[in-house]
């Protein structure tokens, strides 16, 4: 008797063959698709004709961080912000931060609350619904992200309209972890989503090393946990803790260790009289070696006044080329106020 013939490896009519494995991983990858689309499909609850106002607002939002992020970290882009958009979102973080100066919550120090009531519950949901929300959830970017942007944009545009870069900003008022923070997310969320063009996706990227070679040997991510909440009496649940984890190099130790020397020293009960004197003291010494120096009898300081605040070449000239800093960074972009932390030697923490 005569075998049968095995059947063919592909068949026109059927598409060739596949392994049962790779069926179920191509059904896998289709569900999780369909389920990925489905969180930006808009539900039975909106309108007709609303998504291109969506859409709308999405792109600004965009727009924005895409504008923060390339001059904090000094990358050129394409991207501008309209004096309309800036006043939309400088009047976005104005009105959180208002509201939020009603409501004390997890508070040391207990205060008169007043919340909005139900009329203006309607209101604002729909405000900031239509402008934060949806363009968060557009984007898949998540909102305390977008908020710290615009929360930037508000603290750091100056009078002129100019916003002038977070990074070093945060550094002064927040310290060494914040800024750890903003790199990471920086470099593992918003640049990745918002920078769809490879090299200016790679140029940020490099930004982000070279701010981070400057203060960190390493940033290796965030770890979170949860805690009983002990904050509240009485209370129950839990609490969240985050945290960084990085190694932080010799400049930041020593940046970390003159802000906490100077917070010390500001926190002192000191008068004002105290604090002219003192920095009347400072000024007069600055102008006379600034004479000295007019006059022929001193040589001036470097221009790019080192890290250590020590006379020798800066830190930075010793490092390859391309990783050079951008030069509107070595004065902060030139509005900031001048973070004297920088300066090792000039806080010492017997001083306080």
């Amino acid at each position: 008797m005569k075998k049968p013939s095995p059947p063919p490896y592909s068949s026109a009519s059927h598409g060739p063959f596949q392994h049962p494995a790779a069926v179920e991983a191509d059904a896998l990858l289709d569900h999780l698709t369909d389920r990925v689309n489905e969180q930006h499909v808009l539900r039975e609850d909106y309108p007709p004709g609303v998504q291109a106002i969506l859409d709308r607002e999405t792109e600004r939002i965009r727009n924005m961080l895409e504008y923060t992020l390339a001059v904090d970290y000094q990358g050129y882009t394409n991207a501008s912000m309209s004096a309309a958009d800036l006043e939309h979102f400088i009047y976005i973080g104005n009105a959180l931060r208002q509201l939020r100066s009603t409501v004390v919550r997890h508070s040391e120090r207990p205060s008169p609350e007043v919340r909005p009531n139900p009329e203006e519950r309607q209101v604002l949901a729909a405000y900031f619904w239509k402008y934060l929300f949806e363009p968060c959830k557009s984007l898949s970017v998540p909102l305390d992200m977008v908020w710290r942007s615009i929360f930037a944009l508000n603290q750091y545009t100056d009078s002129n309209g100019f916003y002038k870069g977070s990074v070093f900003g945060l550094l002064q008022q927040e310290g060494v972890g914040s800024l750890a923070v903003k790199l990471y997310r920086d470099r593992r969320v918003l640049i990745p989503l918002i920078f769809t063009d490879y090299t200016s996706r790679n140029r940020m990227l490099h930004r982000v090393d070279t701010i981070e070679e400057m203060y960190f040997h390493s940033i290796n991510g965030l770890e979170s946990s949860t805690l009983p909440n002990v904050n509240v009496p009485g209370a129950h649940g839990v609490q969240r803790s985050d945290s960084v984890i990085y190694d932080a190099n010799e400049r930041a130790i020593a940046y970390a260790s003159t802000r906490k020397a100077a917070i010390a020293r500001a926190c002192k009960e000191l008068s004002a009289k105290h604090w002219t004197r003192a920095v009347d003291r400072c000024v007069d010494g600055v102008l006379a070696r600034f004479k000295l120096v007019k006059e022929g009898k001193r040589k001036p300081d470097y221009p790019k006044a080192t890290w250590r605040g020590e006379a020798q070449m800066p830190f930075l000239m010793n490092q390859r080329s391309d990783a050079a800093i951008p030069a509107g960074w070595w004065r902060l972009c030139s509005v900031h106020i001048p973070d004297y932390c920088e300066f090792r030697d000039q806080v010492l923490m017997n001083d306080c």
